[in-house]
């Protein structure tokens, strides 16, 4: 680990209240070019529509607890689709 920051949310309700476009702000104020990732953490947090504009600025994956939970539930489920528009986590077999 390189670095971790959060928002002091201190409940869902908090969480839920940060923008995407906050979390894309916050997570390019803490880009750090040795990361092989940047992770977003927390299932209240809506950060999906940020997720693909992130990559590209950083120029490395983005993943979220969301994001991560759904690749999993598909790979168990023996799913190998593709989904778009939510980062290359999600767009990859």
């Amino acid at each position: 680990m390189l670095d971790l920051a959060g928002l002091d949310c201190a409940t869902a309700d908090a969480m839920m209240a940060v923008t995407p476009e906050r979390w894309k702000s916050f997570a390019l104020e803490h880009r750090n070019e040795r990361a092989d990732a940047y992770l977003i953490s927390c299932t209240t947090v809506r950060a999906a529509d940020a997720i693909e504009e992130l990559e590209q600025e950083l120029g490395r994956p983005v993943i979220t607890s969301n994001t991560a939970a759904a690749w999993h539930c598909l790979r168990k489920l023996g799913i190998q689709d593709k989904v778009s528009g939510f980062g290359r986590l999600l767009s990859q077999h």
